[in-house]
C-alpha cells in the first residue's frame, strides 16, 4: 500500500503509480522498531538491529545506518503483511499514521529526500553543505569527519549544541 500525505491510499494494484505535485515528497518506509513510536521524534537517526527486521536509534553502540523517523513522508511503502491480518485491516481501512505507528511499533523511516535530522555539535558545529554521520549519542547525527560513513548532506546549520536541521538524504 501507499500513503500519500498521511491521508489516502494511491493505487494498491500492482504497478500503480501517483504523482504528487506539491508539498515535501519524501520516500519512506514503515519499519519495526525496538521500544515505542513516540521514542523516535521526527528526526531520529535509525539503525538495523542485527534481526535484519527491526530498528532502534543509531548510536556508537549500532552504526548501521537505516534511515530517519520521519513526519513528513508522503511516498511511503507500508508492508503490513509482516504484521499479520489485523495490522493489513488497520491498514485497509484507513487508519491515521500515527495511531498505525503507536499500535503496531512500526515509524516511517526515510531512506531519500529532504527531511528533518537531529543533529549534535559532537564534531562541531553542523553548518550547510557539511556532510552528516551518525553521532555517539543515541538517534543524532554529527557532522561527518574523515573515515565516518556519510548519511546525508546538511541543508541548512545548526542554531545549537543539538538542533533539528534538514537535511538531504539517499
Amino acid at each position: 500500500n501507499l500513503f500519500i500525505d498521511n491521508t489516502y491510499f494511491c493505487g494498491t494494484a500492482a504497478g500503480a503509480a501517483c504523482t504528487v505535485t506539491a508539498g515535501q515528497a519524501d520516500l519512506s518506509e514503515m519499519t519495526q522498531i525496538i521500544g515505542e513510536a513516540e521514542d523516535y521524534p521526527d528526526g531520529t537517526v535509525v539503525a538495523v538491529v542485527a534481526d535484519g527486521i527491526k530498528a532502534e536509534k543509531a548510536s556508537k553502540d549500532n552504526k548501521n545506518y537505516l534511515g530517519i523517523a520521519t513526519d513528513r513522508g508522503q511516498f511511503l511503502g507500508q508492508n503490513a503483511v509482516g504484521l499479520g491480518q489485523e495490522a493489513i485491516d488497520d491498514s485497509a481501512t484507513g487508519m491515521p499514521l500515527k495511531d498505525f505507528e503507536k499500535k503496531w511499533k512500526v515509524r516511517r523511516i526515510a531512506i531519500a529526500g529532504y527531511v528533518k535530522a537531529r543533529v549534535n555539535n559532537e564534531n562541531g558545529e553542523v553548518k550547510a553543505g557539511d556532510l552528516i554521520a551518525v553521532a555517539d549519542e543515541p538517534g543524532f547525527a554529527k557532522k561527518a569527519s574523515a573515515g565516518d560513513q556519510v548519511i546525508g548532506r546538511a541543508r541548512m546549520s545548526s542554531a545549537s549544541s543539538t538542533d533539528l536541521i534538514e537535511v538531504v538524504v539517499g
